[in-house]
């Protein structure tokens, strides 16, 4: 078992390496993280000079040209209109109190970018001085240039030679620097001089100055000066008011720091770009040096070169923008150091830093076990305490001056600085885990053995589940007296009390469980693939932290409110709200903190061990990583509270690529746009996060992750605005949105006039159609009135020619017979009976034939066919008959006016039938609200019941008068008259009755309930 757990940990080492060597510097001091990026990172190429804009880029002069870098993208630097910039050899760089970019040419010559407007002053007499060293600007807003020629002055929008007029001796000027207080440092020409504000000469300070000489100046005031020879030097006592220094050069010697460039950064520190040992040099606390004498190798506490890390050899501008990271350019690339939060321990060498154990103690100090060697952290550095004969498992310390450590055949025991062997468990050993209570009482896990408590000199076996895979692999003591043992199966045990009887839980989706903590406020335990919580009786597991899944969790500790996660993407800090918040699943993903490479851990979490994470007597945690032991210092872990700038960079459409402005236009059709943007903050560029939004498409900002690019499709005409925001690494957000106004017109057919026409015409076809349709559904009318017509008359010709002339004949004879009968014959009582009934049912079969043999009304109008139907009755029963009509004729629909033609003639019919009437009277009315028709005679009247009978006497002619009005939505009325006789009116809304109000329902005469049907 302990040699597949030492295979294990030696691939994890060896991973581990791969990706330390791959991402990590080696030779960078614990409070520092080096980045490089060499030319095979996008880089330029001979980089002579940086500065950083107001809008946070930083800005590179180069070979090549003028470029420009946000932290993940090198971009040459363009003009308005989007062309490339004249290139040039840039030796100089200067960004002006007005937001311009002045450059210096290595050919001599000088240019200034303003708003996208290149500027280039022309090679005369003044410009064609040499090359241009450094550019430095005044309050009064003077531009000074030191050249390989001498010194130049802009002002009043030219250029001008600074010579004798000024007090300045012509010749070479390496360096110009303006102080705090305004005053002009130059060294060149073989002295040091100075110009106040407001003087117009300059004044010497006795300082000789070689060629290729810089200037610096410490947070203090001291003035630090450096020639290729003489080296790097501080000019103490020298400033304004007391311009003496030392008229001797120091002498010339190959073991000094002579500084290409020099600066030193908001910590006091000193960096140094030295092209004569070709290193970068950094000098901590260098006011302990400024004694006058030249600095040497020897006095810095780092040196890099491309050894360790950097982008090349030849390095020269030195630059720290305003999130404090350190810029060095050289002739392959750049480099960034930058704060780091992440320290790791000195004392133990790159062989134990690969193979080591890991254990935190219940006091804060903390223990480590290599190979066959023990060492404990006092302080930043890692002390030798021991070494043993065997291989150690473990060591778990109680204090500063106990541990226990248990090795592969051993138990040893420091106490009172030495070390000695103690009762070993029966049965020898394959390895196992020690932890101490806070009691300082001793609890082991041993492999195939089980879990012990060593009472005294004995040890006590505890009646933990061990054997057939449930051997219990980590023992961790709580502060309440209990104690927990996890599994390599997933299970986790307690035991309350020694001789108690253990509880036993199985932790899901987590695979084996490496550690625990449960001496916080949660009980919670870590693995392979996630993390588990105690809560309710139950451990439930969590996998992810939104998008980041959590792998390999060994290490866990709680303090202050705070969880710390040792995996294998890093180290990570959530508040204990946010954590039991990501369990419930609910809200937003978890905000956390992440740890890793980028912050100065050496690597990932050590795997195949348990709980690498813990407190120290400082209150510092300590982590092990599969590349050494670090440690983070909660209250000083590095925070950037700098918020970015925030830039659109192009719109990309299916139209074509577009720079944002104030409002832009895009060409008609776009449907598709891809936007791009980015944010200037430098220091850890892979954590920006950002997010977005475009008005009139998302109704609320859009969450990107660190993706610098937003994609839309399916736009419609119209105004648009983009906005997207930025957040720094912890999560500072900028001060507003960087935003993008646009609008797409529309193509013709895209139009709200098209669309209005599409709309019109639309109508149109559907009225065109609805009058087609009515027309085809009034020809069907027609042709099937016409049918039934046709049918009515042929029925009725039948039965008068057949059924009603032999009814008539046989009434006759009858008749003839009765004649023949004596008049007191009782049987020819009986015949005139019968003939009687037989006259009457040839009476209403004319009836009936008359009303079979109606003229068609089909292509007349309304008034038209009830006049004919009125004098057909008049013709036929002899009472005088008048129609009236009043009003403007409107066309009636065919179908309505067909069922009012009906309901009409039933009611003539009836007048005629049953009124005993010596008058009728039809009138008919058009008036803009509804139809009104009316048939009233002056008979005898009719009683008030029987116009609601359905079915009197087997007769349904007011039923079916009623239902012909319902079907046409009209309302039928029959009363008696007030003077005698009857009335049947008929009324019916506008709507339903005339052909242009009628809607595609009521043409048919149907009400929509019946739409289809005939």
């Amino acid at each position: 078992m302990s040699r597949i757990l030492q295979g294990m940990r030696s691939l994890a080492c060896a991973a581990g390496m791969l990706l330390a060597v791959a991402t990590h510097a080696q030779g960078v001091p614990p409070s520092l993280v080096h980045t490089s990026w060499p030319v095979s990172r996008g880089a330029p190429a001979d980089v002579w000079a940086m500065v950083q804009g107001r809008d946070g880029y930083l800005w590179l002069g180069t070979g090549s040209g003028l470029v420009r870098f946000d932290g993940t993208q090198f971009e040459p630097a363009r003009l308005a209109d989007g062309s490339p910039m004249p290139a040039g050899n840039i030796t100089s760089l200067l960004a002006g109190p007005d937001g311009s970019m002045w450059m210096g040419f290595y050919r001599g010559g000088l240019a200034r970018l303003k708003d996208g407007v290149y500027t280039r002053y022309p090679f005369d007499h003044t410009l064609s001085s040499g090359w241009v060293s450094a550019m430095a600007a005044t309050p009064d807003g003077v531009i000074w240039a030191a050249t390989s020629g001498g010194l130049l002055r802009f002002a009043n929008g030219r250029w001008s030679r600074v010579g004798s007029d000024w007090g300045l001796v012509p010749g070479n000027t390496g360096s110009v620097l303006v102080d705090p207080e305004g005053t002009l440092w130059v060294a060149g020409a073989g002295w040091l001089v100075f110009l106040p504000p407001g003087a117009n000469a300059f004044r010497q300070t006795n300082v000789p100055v070689r060629e290729d000489s810089t200037l610096g100046r410490a947070p203090d005031g001291t003035l630090w000066l450096s020639d290729k020879l003489g080296g790097t030097r501080a000019l103490p006592g020298v400033s304004a008011a007391h311009p003496v220094g030392s008229a001797v050069l120091p002498p010339e010697s190959m073991e000094v720091i002579a500084s290409d460039r020099m600066m030193f950064d908001r910590e006091g520190r000193l960096w140094s770009t030295d092209t004569v040992h070709r290193s970068l040099f950094i000098i901590d606390r260098p006011g302990e040096k400024a004694d006058g004498r030249p600095l040497k190798p020897a006095d810095a506490v780092a040196r890099f070169d491309s050894r360790n890390g950097m982008a090349s050899d030849q390095m020269t501008p030195l630059l720290q923008d305003r999130e404090g990271t350190v810029w060095v350019g050289t002739n392959f690339g750049i480099d960034s150091f930058r704060p780091a939060s992440v320290s790791t321990f000195s004392g133990l060498d790159r062989a134990y830093k690969l193979d080591y154990l890991f254990s935190p103690g219940p006091d804060g100090h903390v223990w480590l076990a290599a190979r066959r060697s023990v060492w404990r952290a006092d302080g930043d550095a890692m002390v030798h305490m021991g070494d043993f004969p065997d291989d150690v498992y473990q060591v778990v310390g109680r204090s500063a001056t106990e541990a226990w450590v248990l090795t592969e055949k051993e138990l040893w025991h420091l106490e009172n600085g030495k070390w000695r062997s103690r009762p070993y468990v029966p049965g020898g050993s394959l390895g196992g885990d020690l932890a101490i209570d806070a009691k300082g009482g001793l609890w082991a896990v041993f492999y195939r053995l089980g879990a012990y408590h060593l009472d005294g000199e004995t040890w006590e076996k505890l009646p933990v589940e061990s054997g057939a895979g449930h051997d219990p692999w980590g023992v961790f003591p709580a502060n309440n007296g209990a104690v927990w043992f996890a599994g390599l199966d997933g299970l986790v045990m307690q035991l309350p009390t020694p001789d108690s009887t253990p509880r036993v839980w199985h932790v899901p989706a987590l695979g084996a469980v490496w550690s625990m903590d449960v001496k916080g406020p949660l009980v919670l335990a870590s693995g392979e693939s996630g993390i588990a919580l105690l809560q309710a009786g139950r451990f439930i597991a969590l996998n992810a932290f939104g998008t980041m899944p959590l792998l390999g969790v060994t290490g866990i500790a709680q303090r202050d409110g705070q969880v710390w996660l040792n995996t294998s993407r890093g180290v990570i800090a959530i508040t204990t709200s946010e954590l039991e918040r990501a369990f419930l699943h609910k809200g937003p993903p978890p905000r956390y903190q992440l740890f890793d490479y980028r912050d100065g851990l050496p690597g990932i979490a050590l795997q195949a061990a348990r709980n690498t994470l813990g407190f120290d007597e400082r209150g510092r945690l300590v982590v092990a990583s599969n590349q050494g032991p670090a440690f983070i210092d909660p209250g000083k872990a590095h925070h950037n509270p700098i918020p970015p700038d925030v830039f659109i960079r192009l719109l990309d459409t299916d139209q074509g690529a577009f720079a944002p402005s104030a409002f832009l236009r895009l060409p008609s059709g776009t449907s598709r746009l891809h936007v791009t943007f980015t944010a200037t903050s430098l220091a850890v560029p892979e954590r920006v996060a950002f997010r977005y939004r475009l008005t009139g498409v998302d109704a609320g900002w859009q969450d990107s992750g660190t993706r610098r690019e937003a994609f839309y499709t399916n736009l419609s005409p119209g105004d648009y605005r983009f906005e997207v925001m930025a957040a720094n690494e912890d999560g500072v957000w900028s001060s507003g949105a960087a935003a993008a106004a646009f609008s797409i017109p529309p193509l013709f057919h895209q139009t709200l006039w098209f669309r209005a026409g599409c709309i019109v015409l639309g109508v149109l076809l559907i009225g065109l159609a609805i009058v087609w349709r009515t027309r085809q559904y009034g020809r069907r009318i027609r042709l099937q009135a016409d049918t039934r017509h046709a049918e009515r008359e042929r029925i009725a010709r039948e039965l008068h020619d057949t059924l009603l002339q032999s009814v008539q004949g046989l009434t006759l004879r009858f008749a003839t017979a009765a004649e023949a009968l004596p008049a007191d014959d009782p049987a020819r009582a009986s015949l005139d009976d019968a003939l009687t009934v037989a006259e009457t049912v040839i009476g209403e079969g004319r009836d009936r034939l008359l009303e079979l043999r109606s003229t068609d009304d089909t292509g007349r109008s309304l008034g038209e066919a009830l006049a004919l139907a009125g004098r057909e009755a008049e013709t036929f029963f002899g009472t005088p008959f008048v129609f009236e009509e009043q009003g403007k004729v409107v066309p009636v629909v065919p179908a309505v006016a067909a069922e009012i033609v009906d309901i009409m003639r039933e009611a003539l019919f009836n007048a005629y039938r049953h009124a005993n009437a010596t008058l009728i009277v039809c009138h008919l009315r058009f008036e803009p609200g509804e139809l009104a028709v009316s048939v009233a005679d002056n008979g005898h009247g009719i009683v008030a019941g029987d116009t609601q009978s359905t079915a009197s006497h087997r007769h349904f002619g007011i039923t079916g008068m009623r239902e012909r009005a319902t079907r046409i939505q009209a309302h039928l009325d029959i009363r008696p008259r007030a003077f005698g006789g009857t009335e049947v009116r008929l009324r019916i809304s506008a709507r339903h009755a005339y052909a242009r109000w009628s809607g595609p329902w009521a043409r048919h005469g149907i009400t929509p309930d019946e739409k289809g049907a005939p």
